[in-house]
């Protein structure tokens, strides 16, 4: 358990100051909407403040900043919560709520801001065989502008989704814990009537 704190603190640290540093970085070199080509027609930088939340969803709800307050504070002690239910052997998942931990709370600075807004800037297009896909999906190749804390929310996401699919009552990796094997083992050669304690 030890181990997944440890992995919990440097997860959430990392990501955090990488987050914060790219939007600093994003909001010092570009002006609003200005678009830096990287690769063409696939990725470029561009500087966008999002005041709601995914695909500006309630960006111009007048109590946004309260709703996006609550629900994030509620996040932060639900996965707290869950963290301290982790056992030994659940790394993905430990992984899972870090990374979602750090994007919330890379985002919950930027909405803390005197802006209330979230500072994008990672600007992708689908291209090639995949761009009539996306754009059947999704309605565009063009994929909402984004940043360090959304991509370790979606990671943390998928990791969690993973998790419960096919890791969950299979000890985290796909095999039984070490304990609950011997224990297993112990209860399978001692018979109905035996006394399982050791001799004193």
């Amino acid at each position: 358990m030890k181990a997944h704190y440890r992995l919990f603190a440097i997860v959430v640290s990392v990501f955090l100051v990488l987050d914060q540093v790219t939007k600093y970085w994003a909001r010092d070199t570009m002006k609003l909407r200005e678009r830096v080509e990287v690769i063409p027609g696939f990725f470029n930088f561009t500087l966008q403040e999002n005041p709601g939340a995914a695909w500006g969803i309630l960006a111009t709800h007048e109590y946004r900043l309260v709703f996006f307050t609550i629900i994030t504070l509620v996040a932060f002690v639900v996965i707290l919560g869950y963290f301290r239910k982790l056992r030994d052997h659940e790394t993905v998942l430990a992984w899972a709520l870090s990374l979602i931990f750090s994007g919330a709370a890379g985002n919950f600075i930027d909405r803390m801001s005197p802006k209330h807004s979230v500072t994008d800037f990672l600007d992708f297009y689908a291209s090639g065989a995949a761009a009539p896909i996306t754009r059947k999906i999704l309605g565009s190749a063009h994929w909402p502008a984004f940043n360090v804390a959304d991509a370790c929310i979606s990671t943390g996401v998928a990791l969690f989704v993973i998790h419960i699919l096919f890791l969950e009552g299979r000890g985290g990796d796909g095999e039984p814990p070490q304990e609950d094997a011997e224990a297993d083992e112990r209860a399978a050669s001692t018979g109905p009537g035996d006394d399982p304690s050791p001799a004193v």
